[in-house]
């Protein structure tokens, strides 16, 4: 809800607020101010970030967790400009079109410069644990 509401909140032109928690770790969340803190740019790109990495449960990236890939995007304006390609496309067509830079991403993310790299890790990783181009995204989850 909260990467929904703040790729909006620009849009919407009125105050958000996101009240989050339960019990006595109830906090109200001010949407506008994390908007304008991480910038418009970084905000359109959030969709994809968080399909591209997983739901707030599951972490696709694994032994990395959510932090360091949003702080790989806000550290380099390329990833930034690829999610929100993807945020903002509506056919895998489009998405698959964006693979190599991805993949670049993805590489960055366990630090390494290439594709072949990343290719060498992921034979230690069984074959059935692999995503295709196109299961990485749910079609559904993205905003048109």
């Amino acid at each position: 809800m909260l990467v929904l509401l703040l790729f909006y909140s620009a849009d919407i032109g009125n105050p958000i607020y996101f009240d989050t928690g339960a019990g006595n770790e109830c906090q109200i969340i001010d949407i506008c101010s994390i908007g304008s803190i991480i910038g418009n740019d970084v905000r359109k790109a959030l969709p994809a970030l968080h399909v591209f990495t997983g739901c707030e449960r599951v972490c696709v990236f694994v032994c990395k967790g959510k932090k360091p890939p949003f702080q790989r995007i806000t550290e380099n304006c390329q990833f930034v400009s690829v999610l929100q390609q993807v945020s903002l496309v509506g056919d895998m067509l489009s998405i698959i079109q964006l693979y190599d830079d991805l993949e670049c991403f993805v590489c960055h993310m366990y630090g390494s410069c290439t594709g072949n790299d990343a290719r060498q890790f992921l034979t230690a990783v069984p074959e059935s644990h692999w995503k295709r181009p196109a299961e990485l995204f749910h079609t559904s989850w993205l905003v048109h």
